[in-house]
């Protein structure tokens, strides 16, 4: 190698003049030879510009942002997929362009095999290996992690799993982000879609309808487990999450496979548009109905008497009964499609086309998740119900004022109806609505109930008759699997196997730190819970 190829192939030179002067030339014949050569001051300038190690900031680096971390998870498989995930499609873009070039390029492979070298990314050692060219990793990866999660406590890594596809440039699409949300409904970990929705903004994950409604079936799995804590902790994460939908940024109001495309510069009329489907998200009759039936539950498990003390229940069957136009809309929607399609006709005809079969597969399926999301609004309905009678029978005297009992409920020892008393304070005055909404309502809620639950039934048959996955089956020659249930008695065995899991872990815990091999605390380990 002549001097003046050195300047041409600095990062080569610079590796070799480190491990010259690290192994004293060493036995390497190249590293010999131009060891001598780096002797020169002029050379020596020249071959120390790269800094091929530098863990700094550098514009050269495809992403901000740390590196993704997956810890030790519950089952080999899931391991090596976040293994493969991490080493081939999230380390590179934070490699610097001379290391991406190491890694890459054939011609420097031989310096990578010859002794290992590493290069730290977010307190991260990252072994530099030869790779034949940058990975092409099917977005499908993901949803096998997510299939291949076996404990609650595996879905831990799915934050670092959006984090990774989005500085990698492959953001995650909405029917993954489905997926997710659906298998961390049924393990009991909303905990985990609130803290993704929390850095949507990062990571490209958005809320669509049907992904928050997935959410609220998270909460009701851990609010129904027997502890008063995990009750409240769900009610917690309820509000949290209810506060989180007020950020338009974070909300998708398209679905899974026809996302919301916003225009750069939206007219006037679009951007009102926008406003008011927002407005209609965030008032989704089945979330308010859904949030009620928590607090309700709450109410009948654990408060005296079974009354809804705060008449939070109260207030949320309020809000959805403001709501209930749209609640009509979505269930006038999917009579008709129930009424005028049939998987024998769009499936079974030859004449359909590959396009009509996937959208009535689409809007199948939506038909599928209303169902589920109405037995859980009927459930909740129940709930409520009991709660407003226990509530009535409590605090209901003949000739009683409202303003008395309001005062019943009221935190503040002060506010006290008195015969001088001019008009009750704004909150006291909210309580007085909201019990006289109590003893109106109760028998609306009867009525309703038994409304939904005729309407679900109808449902509910159509399903079973028209599942598009049988029905390809049985046209196919091949014999029916059996339909997975999918209701609300589903999720209350999820909430008995969630509570399981935790106490195991618990006793695990336990007998950890009595050997002394493990410190901390028992609620570190099982915090989210």
């Amino acid at each position: 190698m002549t001097a003046a190829a050195i300047p041409l192939r600095r990062g080569l030179a610079g590796l070799c003049r480190l491990r010259a002067q690290a192994n004293g030339a060493g036995r390497n014949p190249m590293l010999r030879a131009i060891a001598p050569m780096t002797t020169s001051p002029r050379l020596r300038v020249t071959a120390a510009l790269p800094r091929l190690f530098s863990t700094t900031s550098s514009s050269q680096r495809q992403v901000e942002g740390p590196l993704p971390l997956f810890p030790p998870t519950s089952n080999q498989t899931l391991d090596h997929l976040l293994s493969t995930l991490h080493d081939e499609l999230f380390v590179p873009p934070h490699l610097l362009s001379r290391h991406r070039n190491l890694i890459y390029r054939h011609k420097n492979h031989p310096l990578l095999l010859e002794e290992p070298i590493y290069y730290t990314v977010s307190n991260q050692a990252i072994h530099l290996t030869p790779k034949q060219n940058v990975p092409s990793l099917p977005r499908s990866l993901f949803t096998k992690c997510i299939n291949s999660m076996e404990t609650p406590r595996d879905f831990d890594v799915v934050p670092g799993l959006l984090l990774g596809y989005t500085q990698a440039g492959r953001p995650l699409l909405p029917q993954h982000h489905e997926k997710f949300a659906r298998a961390a409904a049924l393990a009991g970990r909303a905990d985990v879609i609130l803290q993704a929705l929390d850095n949507a903004e990062l990571n490209s994950f958005k809320a669509n309808k049907q992904l928050v409604r997935n959410t609220f079936l998270g909460l009701f799995v851990q609010n129904h487990q027997s502890t008063f804590h995990a009750a409240s902790k769900a009610l917690k994460r309820t509000k949290r999450l209810h506060k989180l939908l007020t950020n338009p940024k974070i909300i998708d109001l398209g679905t899974c496979h026809a996302p919301e495309k916003l225009p750069e510069n939206p007219s006037k009329e679009q951007v009102i548009a926008r406003k008011e489907k927002l407005a209609d998200f965030r008032n989704d009759p089945i979330l308010a109905g859904v949030t009620a039936g928590l607090f309700a539950s709450t109410s009948l498990r654990f408060a005296p008497g079974g009354v809804d003390n705060a008449l939070s229940a109260a207030s949320n069957i309020r809000q959805t009964f403001l709501a209930w136009a749209l609640l009509e809309k979505e269930i006038a929607s999917i009579n008709h499609f129930t009424a005028t399609e049939s998987a024998e006709k769009r499936l079974a005809d030859p004449a359909s086309t590959s396009k009509e079969k996937k959208e009535f597969e689409r809007v199948y399926n939506r038909v599928k998740y209303s169902l589920l999301a109405h037995q859980f609004l009927v459930h909740s309905f129940k709930d409520a119900a009991k709660v407003f009678k226990n509530t009535i029978d409590a605090i209901s005297t003949p000739g009683t004022p409202e303003i008395q009992l309001a005062a019943i409920y009221s935190t503040d020892p002060l506010v006290l109806p008195r015969e001088d008393a001019v008009a009750p304070s704004a909150p006291l005055q909210e309580k007085i609505d909201l019990l006289k909404f109590v003893r109106e309502a109760a028998p609306r809620l009867v009525l309703e109930t038994s409304s939904l639950e005729q309407t679900i039934e109808k449902w509910a048959a159509w399903v079973k008759k028209n599942d598009p996955y049988v029905q390809k089956r049985v046209l196919a020659g091949e014999q029916a699997p059996q339909v997975v249930r999918l209701d609300v008695q589903t999720y209350l065995e999820a909430a008995e196997r969630l509570e399981e899991w935790i106490a195991r872990e618990k006793e695990s815990v336990e007998h950890v730190e009595e050997e002394g091999e493990k410190e901390g605390s028992l609620q570190d380990e099982v915090a989210w819970a």
